[in-house]
């Protein structure tokens, strides 16, 4: 375990958090699906960028597009995340949609 390993997932807790807060007021001003599907969208240019610069090209996208189709599920459940956060932070408060968040990442890890 390096310093960079730690920083990047203290880096992406308080991201989570800053996320839900952000998602839920976007989603009030333009639509829960409006801004989930604009956050996608923005995810996406940013990983093609960080790809081409991380390592050059962009042929990472058709190893992936090799891997087992089940693995793909990854990207249904951040989509679930985010959509879920945008609904819910706005309904319910900031601090319960993450707890709600953090307790189901616990319940399913035991």
């Amino acid at each position: 375990m390096t310093a960079l390993d730690v920083a990047l997932v203290v880096a992406g807790g308080i991201g989570g958090a800053v996320q839900a807060a952000l998602m839920g007021r976007f989603g009030e001003r333009v639509g829960t699906l409006e801004a989930f599907a604009f956050a996608t969208l923005l995810t996406a240019v940013i990983g093609a960028a960080v790809l081409l610069v991380g390592r050059g090209s962009v042929a990472g996208y058709a190893s992936a597009a090799r891997a087992p189709v089940w693995l793909w599920t990854a990207a249904a459940m951040s989509a679930l995340i985010v959509v879920g956060l945008t609904y819910a932070a706005p309904v319910l408060g900031t601090t319960a949609a993450v707890g709600i968040i953090v307790a189901g990442n616990l319940g399913w890890a035991w």
